[in-house]
């Protein structure tokens, strides 16, 4: 019995919030405009105005306009709902400057929002894609989109671009899709394609055995997808050039960098000239480098007529200076 009549209070209040809220619109003549309210309504802008969720009436074209123009909320996301309340309806009115004991208005408890939308087609994001593609002047092929499924945008004109982010497989490329509207609105979607990407890379052209020098005649060029190759591929010809390979490379394989290394100036065993420089004098003996040497290394070399080891700084291919 008592839920009964607690409940019955709670309708009698209600009744009567709602006709306070109907009484000022009753003497129409009284009022310069009458504002009414509907229950649920649907935007398609970034925010939710007073005409959006009312039909206005006024005396004269200015005041209606101005009243229609105020904005109360930021509109949902796409596909998104919100709600107003009446009351905060009332505080924007006031805060722009409405005189409410001027006007009619008559509101619901609540407004329910909901922010109109559609569904972005793969052949959308494809479209975005192949520019993206072309404008890298790339050698791609897009194979295939992963894109979230049933993702809501923007209803109206849009304004797509993709951005192919780095690759996190041979194969595959993440990328970023950003959609912009005509009231500069954005969204930003993320997926992932899978792209064939074409690379013109030197391989080899005969049989390689390991410790040979490449030389010019030893590569040539030849177009692969990139899924085909390994990580540490070699793509710039020019770098290969007197290179020593550690290990074996058929004919038409790939050079890989972790197999590549810059071979000594100097090799162990090699005749080499000693230079001795004292000062501004200088004198010079022949002998044998007992170890391999860049340019700039200190190795030991042995003189063939003191039979003595020193050790010198690699110049050349043939000279070991020794600074005394």
């Amino acid at each position: 019995m008592r839920v009964l009549v607690k409940t019955n209070i709670l309708i009698l209040l209600s009744l009567l919030s709602i006709g306070n809220l109907a009484l000022a619109e009753t003497a129409a003549s009284e009022h310069t405009a009458t504002i009414r309210g509907k229950t649920e309504v649907v935007v398609t802008k970034q925010s939710v105005l007073l005409s959006d969720i009312a039909e206005i009436t006024a005396q004269n074209a200015e005041a209606q306009l101005a009243l229609s123009k105020i904005q109360l909320i930021k509109s949902p996301k796409p596909g998104a709902t919100t709600e107003i309340p009446a009351q905060r309806i009332l505080e924007v009115l006031q805060i722009q400057g409405v005189d409410l004991k001027k006007v009619g208005y008559i509101f619901a408890p609540s407004i329910k929002i909901h922010r109109a939308s559609r569904t972005i087609t793969e052949a959308e994001i494809e479209a975005a894609l192949q520019a993206s593609i072309a404008a890298e002047g790339s050698d791609m092929i897009l194979r295939s989109i992963n894109l979230p499924r049933n993702t809501q945008i923007f209803t109206g004109s849009i304004n797509i671009q993709a951005t192919l982010q780095a690759a996190n497989k041979s194969n595959q490329r993440n990328y970023e899709i950003s959609l912009t509207n005509a009231d500069g609105e954005k969204i930003s979607l993320a997926g992932r394609a899978e792209i064939d990407s074409w690379r013109e890379v030197p391989v080899a052209s005969r049989s390689l055995e390991p410790g040979s020098i490449l030389g010019a005649v030893d590569f040539g060029l030849a177009r692969l997808n990139s899924k085909d190759l390994p990580k540490d591929a070699a793509f710039d010809a020019s770098e290969l050039l007197g290179k020593r390979i550690q290990r074996e490379v058929g004919v038409g394989q790939v050079f890989r960098v972790s197999s590549l290394e810059r071979p000594p100036l100097i090799k162990s065993g090699s005749r080499v000239t000693i230079l001795i420089s004292s000062g501004t004098l200088e004198a010079t003996a022949t002998g044998i480098a007992m170890q391999d040497g860049f340019s700039g290394d200190l190795i030991e070399v042995r003189n063939d007529t003191s039979r003595r080891v020193v050790s010198g700084q690699v110049k050349d291919q043939t000279t070991v200076e020794i600074i005394q």
